[in-house]
């Protein structure tokens, strides 16, 4: 559906008139269908890349491709049809105040020279997919963060997009309005067949409903793969910190060699310390847990300091193995370098 092949984009801002690499080299691909997404701290270059996607950013260099066709080389008059199929919200919702509800979701449908009634047919269509056939008529300054993230998602969806671009779009929502957002985006994938790709800073919203993650750190992907994949298993130092809240870490002590285990589905359920206490007959200290729901089901993670002796270790090791449980060497993990 869409694919970056190197993709680059440096700025030179007025204020520095130093150049910046907001997007180093960056290869992706996104299939039909997928919620794909993108993860990084603020500065990693989550948005300069997904406005990449729709040539809203001219890549410095590199190549967009969109159903196999490059949007760079394209004219401006085929580049305007092609976004017709590449919609996107925004974290500040972008409605126009003076417009009602539904006028808000008809406005890409007059520009694109949809007649009045066919295009308020499709307006109330959509709201009706969004939960909000009662507030047609109500104005933006009537409507809470959340319903005001479904009217842009309506609006979004206006033009029969195959690709919605989501650019922070649950950041400014309290925790349970963003659920019930990334539940109604899991609706529109379902019902409308879109491809879904989301921007954030926060690694439970990928978690809950994304198929694949890619995570960015100064511009550069430093890790993709399916949303297991990088919770059981993250390779790069960043998406580690990600997935572990610093709280609770600095007093952590720094004798013995300390794992991380992950697990999922029945195996979250285990009581798996104790089990290694009883039989290593070894000592176990808990430094972290915590489990997630991961696309509905559960997984989980724990960070276990062993006692320093080796044969325990290696006892323990076989247990987890045993167990078919993953785990990692390492104190990566809390943020020291000493892995």
């Amino acid at each position: 559906m869409i694919e970056l092949k190197n993709v680059t984009k440096t700025f030179i801002p007025q204020s520095s008139g130093k150049e910046v690499t907001a997007v180093k080299n960056v290869s992706l691909k996104i299939e039909k269908g997928e919620i794909f997404g993108i993860v990084g701290a603020s500065g990693a270059g989550k948005s300069t890349l997904v406005r990449c996607m729709n040539l809203l950013e001219v890549p410095t260099s590199g190549e967009v491709l969109f159903e196999g066709t490059d949007l760079i080389k394209l004219s401006q008059k085929e580049l305007l049809k092609k976004r017709q199929s590449i919609s996107m919200i925004f974290q500040g919702f972008n409605l126009f105040s003076q417009r009602s509800v539904l006028k808000n979701i008809c406005y890409p449908l007059e520009i694109a020279g949809v007649k009045k009634a066919e295009a308020i047919q499709k307006a109330e269509t959509l709201l009706e997919l969004v939960g909000l056939a009662d507030k047609a008529q109500a104005y933006p300054s009537q409507l809470s963060g959340g319903q005001k993230q479904r009217v842009a998602i309506a609006r979004a969806l206006a033009t029969d997009p195959k690709v919605l671009l989501c650019d922070e779009a649950t950041s400014a929502l309290d925790p349970n309005t963003t659920l019930s957002i990334l539940k109604l985006l899991q609706e529109v994938r379902e019902k409308l067949g879109v491809t879904v790709i989301i921007i954030t800073h926060e690694m439970e919203v990928v978690q809950r409903i994304c198929d694949k993650v890619a995570v960015m750190n100064h511009g550069e992907v430093v890790e993709t793969g399916t949303t297991e994949q990088i919770f059981l298993n993250p390779q790069s130092p960043i998406t580690r910190k990600m997935l572990l809240t610093e709280e609770a870490t600095e007093l952590i002590p720094s004798d013995g060699p300390i794992l991380r285990i992950s697990f999922d589905g029945q195996a979250a359920s285990l009581p798996l310390i104790s089990k290694l206490i009883l039989e290593s007959q070894a000592p176990i200290n808990i430094l972290k847990a915590n489990t997630e729901e991961i696309k509905g089901k559960a997984f989980g993670q724990m960070i276990v300091q062993l006692p320093d002796k080796e044969a325990l270790v290696e006892k323990i090791k076989e247990i987890l193995v045993r167990e078919g449980l993953d785990f990692e060497e390492g104190s990566a993990y809390l943020g020291r370098n000493d892995a």
